[in-house]
């Protein structure tokens, strides 16, 4: 027993050395090198969906002809060509309305999520690894807020659905909004109304 809790003790005091030396490296770095790896990443992904993604298996040159018969085994052929309503879609207030919560809806996501850690950090004066908790926090309540409305939007059968997501919706984007607003109107102190602020849009 002495022998392995020795080994283990002198294991973990390795590994947490190494982890120590890694996080002193990062920091040297500094906050740019996060940029350019995401960067990457998300150029390989695009490049590997746009050599992969087919709207049909018919088309995809990676699909052999026995999967394509499996695929489409039982399926009626399509008679007639289907064209895409473009000018409809383009008119239509509700598609608008959609594509312009999204579009708030991942711009203060991303916003959060890239340059919290340097408003934290850079202009608070807050330590690295403060920033870095304080950033990853508000997105741990998101996900627990957003668990928490969606059971309570299935308990609530006394309210019809569309009111629903506009209930919801007005209050997740409206927030986010609101927060926002005041995060550009208040000039920054350092103190916890700040983290209070940029965490809360």
């Amino acid at each position: 027993m002495p022998v392995s809790g020795a080994v283990a003790t002198s294991g973990a005091d390795n590994f947490l050395k190494i982890r120590k030396q890694e996080l002193i490296k990062a920091f040297s770095v500094g906050w740019d090198i996060n940029f350019y790896i995401h960067a990457a990443i998300l150029g390989g992904l695009t490049i590997l969906w746009a050599l992969y993604f087919r709207d049909s298996p018919s088309g995809h040159p990676f699909v052999a002809r026995k999967e394509y018969q499996k695929i489409t085994f039982g399926k009626p052929p399509k008679s007639e060509k289907l064209v895409n309503p473009v000018r409809r879609i383009f008119k239509s207030l509700v598609i608008w309305a959609v594509w312009i919560a999204v579009i708030g809806n991942f711009l203060v996501s991303q916003f959060t999520i890239s340059y919290s850690p340097l408003y934290l950090s850079y202009t608070l004066g807050f330590p690295i690894t403060t920033a870095g908790v304080l950033t990853i926090a508000p997105m741990g309540g998101l996900l627990a807020v957003k668990m928490f409305t969606g059971l309570a939007s299935d308990k609530l059968t006394c309210i019809p659905e569309v009111a629903k997501i506009r209930i919801f919706n007005t209050v997740a984007l409206l927030g986010s909004g609101m927060f926002f607003i005041l995060l550009t109107m208040i000039c920054p102190t350092g103190n916890a109304g700040d983290v209070i602020l940029i965490s809360e849009f």
